[in-house]
């Protein structure tokens, strides 16, 4: 089962839609062991469960709450659009039908 909180997103700001976009769990997977903190102590310092953490990096969780992300980033010297991937390519043209 795939978690989804409301978040304010970096395009939240700008009043676009954040529908398309997702946790970077992979980003946050390279974050963390760059940073050298394990799962354990980063549930620790920002007040969550290990395994809220593990589903986090798993990809269970694709939005998490606004205070665990502002959490995590703060301790793994992040700003706030860096954990953040688009799961589709935005279209700006606004053809849905995939061309033809």
């Amino acid at each position: 089962m795939v978690y989804f909180y409301p978040m304010d997103t970096p395009r939240a700001h700008h009043g676009e839609s954040d529908e398309d976009l997702i946790f970077d769990r992979d980003a946050f997977r390279k974050a963390r062991r760059r940073a050298g903190v394990t799962l354990a102590e980063l549930a620790q310092a920002t007040g969550t469960s290990e395994s809220g953490m593990k589903k986090l990096q798993a990809g269970y969780r694709l939005r998490p709450r606004q205070s665990t992300y502002r959490s995590i980033i703060a301790r793994l010297g992040l700003s706030y659009g860096d954990l953040w991937v688009e799961t589709t390519p935005r279209d700006t043209h606004g053809d849905t039908t995939g061309g033809a």
